[in-house]
């Protein structure tokens, strides 16, 4: 395939065997386009150039990140796997009193008091009470099953 600057080089040796008289007006006018297309197609290939290093370059700086994310992302997950049992992803899940629906929620959803709405009953449910592995009112495992 021709590249743009092979191109403009064959127009110009067409003008040259057609003897263009560069000092008519049509001459000088065809001789002046033949030099700016020329012009375009050595500053399009140097575009084309900057465009292919800049593409290595985010592709080498998308790598990078890909590690960093990877070191930093992995770090934190195995942070949250020591002893946190409190997984903000994962809903938290517990039985209402009223009507013994298993009502699943997430940690945000529980009010400043340490309480959540049934959405059946609509019946106020107090997350902190009745801890079923000690009597720490700070204690997370109340009545809550993971």
């Amino acid at each position: 395939m021709d590249t743009l600057k092979e191109k403009v080089a064959y127009l110009k040796g067409l003008a040259e065997g057609m003897d263009i008289n560069n000092e008519s007006d049509e001459g000088k006018i065809i001789t002046k386009i033949l030099d700016i297309l020329n012009e375009m197609a050595y500053e399009i290939e140097d575009l084309q150039y900057a465009q292919d290093e800049l593409e290595d370059y985010v592709d080498e700086m998308d790598e990078d990140l890909g590690e960093v994310e990877k070191a930093v992302f992995d770090e934190e997950d195995d942070d949250d796997d020591s002893d946190d049992e409190d997984d903000d992803d994962e809903p938290l899940v517990v039985d209402c009193p009223g009507c013994e629906e298993e009502i699943e929620f997430f940690a945000e959803e529980i009010d400043d008091d340490g309480k959540i709405i049934c959405p059946s009953c609509k019946k106020e449910i107090d997350i902190t009470s009745d801890c079923s592995c000690c009597d720490d009112e700070e204690c997370d495992s109340k009545k809550i099953e993971e």
